[in-house]
């Protein structure tokens, strides 16, 4: 009296449940994605401690819980942003890229305090990103700074180390090559105080245009 009707699952296309799938993974990362951009620009802006949740979401147009779904909170969300400023090329990949390793160090040093200052440009990503959140971590230390520290400041540290000690030899005590070195990051980050710069020199557009003097004077009173 009834019939019944047996579904042969061999003959349906798994085509459209496949594309289904696909439109499903793709609208998460893009929605990951956005999450991710916005709180780039909100840790950039106010770090870690001022930056707020909710003002992510309402930039990414998403809600509360997509920061805990797609990465576990605030402090795991900062962390992704930590490693996507740091894939941001930075004056040493710029200084390896363009010179050979085996070069002068003192001119290497000139080349890499150059790409240093070109970086200070308010359009360049490394200030508008990387360098921005580094000072919010001098200024207010994240929980996260000893991994910064450990897995992405020193071993640039380090590589900048090395140049000095062959630019001031192997005896010179290794406290000595690191005050240089920090003399150096200190002077090159001063120049990201815009406000300052502007101020003291009536243009705004000074680092640009001396670029090579500011590299010059710097090389030359540290490591002469």
């Amino acid at each position: 009296m009834f019939e019944t009707h047996v579904l042969n699952l061999g003959t349906v296309s798994t085509a459209p449940v496949l594309l289904l799938q696909s439109l499903i993974g793709e609208l998460a990362m893009d929605r990951k994605d956005k999450i991710l951009h916005a709180a780039i620009d909100e840790f950039a802006d106010k770090g870690y401690h001022l930056a707020r949740v909710r003002d992510i979401c309402a930039k990414a147009k998403a809600n509360l819980a997509a920061i805990n779904y797609y990465f576990g909170g605030k402090e795991a969300l900062y962390r992704e942003v930590i490693e996507f400023v740091f894939n941001i090329s930075d004056p040493f990949d710029l200084v390896v890229k363009n010179h050979e390793h085996n070069m002068n160090p003192e001119k290497y040093l000139l080349s890499w305090i150059e790409a240093f200052l070109e970086s200070t440009s308010s359009e360049s990503p490394l200030y508008k990103y990387r360098y921005k959140i580094i000072i919010h971590e001098m200024v207010s230390p994240s929980p996260l700074l000893p991994e910064i520290m450990e897995h992405k400041m020193t071993p640039r540290l380090t590589r900048l180390k090395e140049i000095v000690r062959k630019i001031k030899g192997s005896q010179i005590p290794e406290d000595e090559i690191s005050a240089i070195c920090l003399l150096i990051i200190g002077q090159c980050i001063y120049f990201f105080n815009k406000p300052m710069v502007e101020g003291f020199t009536g243009q705004k557009d000074f680092v640009d245009k001396n670029i090579k003097l500011i590299a010059g004077k710097i090389i030359k009173t540290l490591t002469i």
